[in-house]
């Protein structure tokens, strides 16, 4: 699987580069939320759910015409935790969830200037970690150690439709603001979600 991405990812950024010269690039930076859905987020906080994410990440789009474009897009993503209680009167432990997205992405615009609304779809590789971080040890509202940290990570295919908007700003700047739907193939149970996203794209070479 994770091949299959490298060679998804490797054949958006030759294709971009092999695409006749005056092919618009741009770059940018983004943040938003992750809502996540189902029994992932029912968990939440005394299983081993996922609250509400807040993150950001970088982008590059590479416009092949004036109604397609392709994408490459990083993303770190931090979701509110809870806990998890090893014996009832004993000892709760805080985790927390984070999740890393490698994705390559596809857009169809509707308009060719100003306001330019457009739907996309796109599929890469999800990183998650969970982590219990280190931390007292209260028994009975009396701490009696500190706990290691203890962590574990896991890699899993993904893909999600998204419409979206850019506008214009000025000539080399543009307001990208977008709306998402994610589900990854991970083991039960498994993960959804709605997200958010605002950012900023700077055209080069204008």
């Amino acid at each position: 699987m994770k091949k299959i991405v490298f060679t998804i990812c490797l054949a958006v950024i030759c294709l971009a580069f092999t695409t006749k010269s005056n092919a618009q690039i741009s770059v940018g930076v983004r943040g938003g939320i992750a809502m996540p859905l189902g029994d992932i987020a029912k968990d939440y906080p005394t299983g081993l759910g996922m609250g509400m994410g807040f993150g950001g990440g970088v982008i590059g789009k590479f416009a092949l015409n004036q109604t397609i474009s392709l994408g490459l897009a990083y993303d770190f993503q931090s979701f509110k935790s809870g806990d998890i209680e090893i014996a009832s009167g004993v000892a709760k432990f805080n985790y927390k969830w984070t999740i890393m997205p490698i994705v390559g992405q596809i857009d169809y615009y509707f308009a060719k200037e100003g306001f330019r609304p457009y739907a996309g779809l796109e599929a890469g590789l999800y990183m998650f970690k969970f982590t219990i971080p280190a931390q007292d040890i209260v028994y009975n509202g009396v701490t009696i150690g500190k706990s290691q940290e203890v962590s574990t990570t896991d890699s899993k295919i993904g893909f999600a439709p998204r419409v979206g908007f850019n506008y214009s700003l000025s000539k080399a700047l543009d307001l990208n603001v977008e709306a998402k739907y994610t589900y990854v193939l991970t083991d039960k149970p498994v993960y959804t979600s709605l997200g958010f996203n605002v950012g900023i794209l700077y055209n080069l070479g204008k």
